[in-house]
């Protein structure tokens, strides 16, 4: 059969490569010698059945030809026949570079006249290979393809046999591969963006190309990668001998979740592919209160103003701001039309204006590119001159507080509480009001509230760990006590990293590699610090990192390594670290050649 490679793509090295050193190296030459010693074990054979069918014409040509060709299955019973037939027995991908992988097909027909079903196993008995296909159930006079991919790991030659099962009988097929290294070595293979603010670009992340052949490669084409992702290079001239290049990324997410892509690149010793990750993360409108009580207001008069604070707990810009008008004696004012960055406030405005006497309720309902905002607006008119004329009244608005998500060791903004005296005398006395935990409060109240005038109570909170916190703030009054409900939660640091495996590919003992990094993220919302360990066990591989003096929010650090082996074979160890915001462990990959 014809053999078709596809485009190859690199893999990180595998503990396959201590194999190849004991083994030594597998040259063209020796494969084209065993494939032409399979021909010849194919030619015997066929002699031989050639033998046996000229002694034994009693038997019957039918029967002979059929066992001997080994490619139908099933009975020649007329009706009930079920038979396959293969367009190969044996699969050779000749020689194909190690860490990258060739495709190659078997097809598969149906000759019988029943369908054939229960297509199972087939799984090559070499993890070199592997198989894909779609042929359950195969109908007469139908055709389907066994797709088998031979992904070498270390020089040398791979057999394997794949073995299918089906209701028409077993499908025996051989594979057969041989692998040289690579000139090629490309690391990493994988990169993760973690999240990025939708619209906003990432930081640049590189993989680096090296050389290790004798010639120079070029050819490159393609990179261009699928999803939001963005590419540049540097290889386009070539990449002589010993030589690096690099390919560059960058992931500006358009929409929320997570994005993927691949990067693929042939060049003149085959292809490699790129898996590219991220996650966009939009805005986020956090409300407080929601709920917005102005209790008795006469008629005609209208109350002091009552504010909800809108904070972007998110990664985007929040906007596209549109509605928000309550119905009724109600009116609102805003100060979010132009947008709010991340961590960033504004506020909505309102005020109660009764023009009747009886209960009112409303709604404020907003639109914006984080969803909806909904507040609900009440109050009562009341007749002019009818409320409370003897001793001080007591009015106080919102009677919760909820502070959201705030960093560890940082500060909300500040949330207001108003106290109005709705009587005709001084409202004083104030007494109480303090917060335990992680919330502060202060007032301007203690100097007394003249009637119809107002004070405020103002609240911040502090968390100093992670969780939800709460807290309650009663304070008295000559006109009475209250009770203000407090929550908020607490973030702290979140760490990401990558890429979280570095492949240093074959040095010869006694030299060192280039520096390799992994790339330290803090995408939570306060500082990443506390880092301790991170020093590989080989002394194979060594490490560095700009990470001590902490994090913050945002920000990025690194971890270096190199690799020097002393000696031929295959390394790998891993760097384990702690931080405040838990592990960070990287696998480290290498391997020498030579004396």
């Amino acid at each position: 059969m014809s053999i078709t490679q596809v485009l190859a793509h690199v893999r990180p090295l595998t503990t396959g490569l201590a194999l190849l050193l004991l083994g030594g190296v597998l040259t063209g030459c020796q494969v084209e010698n065993n494939t032409g010693s399979d021909d010849t074990g194919q030619e015997e054979q066929s002699e031989d059945s050639g033998s046996d069918d000229s002694g034994s014409d009693d038997s019957g040509s039918d029967d002979s030809g059929s066992d001997d060709t080994g490619d139908d299955f099933g009975s020649d019973d007329g009706a009930s026949a079920q038979e396959l037939t293969l367009s190969a027995e044996s699969v050779d991908f000749g020689t194909v570079a190690s860490e990258l992988y060739a495709d190659q097909t078997v097809l598969v027909t149906n000759t019988g006249i029943e369908t054939v079903t229960g297509f199972t196993g087939g799984t090559p008995d070499s993890p070199r290979f592997s198989l894909t296909h779609s042929c359950d159930p195969l109908l007469p006079g139908a055709s389907c393809t066994l797709t088998y991919r031979y992904e070498p790991t270390m020089n040398g030659r791979n057999d394997a046999v794949s073995t299918l099962s089906t209701s028409a009988g077993d499908l025996d097929i051989a594979l057969t591969g041989a692998s040289v290294g690579s000139p090629l070595w490309v690391t990493p293979t994988h990169l993760e963006f973690g999240p990025v603010g939708v619209g906003a670009m990432s930081d640049v992340q590189s993989v680096t190309l090296t050389n290790q052949g004798n010639t120079t490669i070029d050819g490159f084409a393609g990179g261009a990668p699928s999803g939001d992702f963005t590419a540049s290079q540097d290889c386009a001239s070539g990449l002589a001998p010993g030589a690096t290049c690099s390919f560059n990324y960058r992931f500006t997410p358009s929409t929320t979740g997570t994005g993927t892509g691949e990067s693929t690149v042939s060049t003149s010793v085959g292809s490699f592919t790129i898996q590219l990750t991220g996650e966009g993360k939009g805005a986020e409108a956090w409300v407080t209160p929601t709920v917005i009580d102005f209790g008795e207001v006469e008629v005609d008069d209208t109350s002091a103003t009552r504010s909800v604070t809108i904070t972007n707990v998110g990664q985007a810009d929040l906007d596209d701001f549109a509605g928000g008008a309550p119905s009724g004696p109600f009116s609102a004012s805003q100060t979010c039309a132009g947008g709010v960055v991340p961590d960033g406030t504004c506020q909505y405005n309102f005020t109660f204006s009764p023009t009747s006497e009886g209960e009112v309720i409303s709604t404020s309902n907003s639109s914006t590119n984080a969803g909806p905002i909904v507040i609900e607006l009440r109050g009562e008119g009341v007749a002019a001159g009818s409320l409370p004329t003897a001793g001080p009244g007591l009015s106080v608005s919102p009677l919760a507080l909820d502070f959201g998500p705030v960093a560890v060791g940082g500060m909300s903004p500040t949330q207001t509480v108003t106290i109005v005296n709705t009587g005709d005398t001084l409202l004083d006395d104030f007494a109480g009001g303090g917060v335990g935990g992680d919330f502060t409060a202060s007032q301007n109240c203690a100097s007394g509230v003249a009637p119809g005038e107002s004070c405020q109570y103002f609240f911040s909170f502090e968390p100093t760990e992670p969780g939800e916190a709460t807290a309650t703030s009663t304070s008295s009054t000559n006109a009475g006590s209250f009770s203000i409900e407090l929550t908020g939660t607490g973030v702290g640091p979140e760490v990401w990293f990558t890429p979280k495996v570095l492949n240093f590919g074959t040095l010869s003992p006694g030299t060192t590699s280039a520096t390799q990094s992994v790339t330290i993220t803090n995408s939570g919302m306060s500082t990443l610090d506390n880092f301790a360990g991170g020093a590989p066990g080989s002394e194979a591989f060594t490490a560095s990192q700009s990470c001590a003096s902490g994090v913050e929010p945002g920000a990025t650090c690194q971890y270096n390594f190199t690799y020097s082996p002393d000696a031929p074979g295959f390394d790998e160890d891993t760097s384990n670290s702690s931080t405040n915001a838990g592990s960070i462990v990287i696998e480290l990959e290498g391997g020498s050649v030579g004396p």
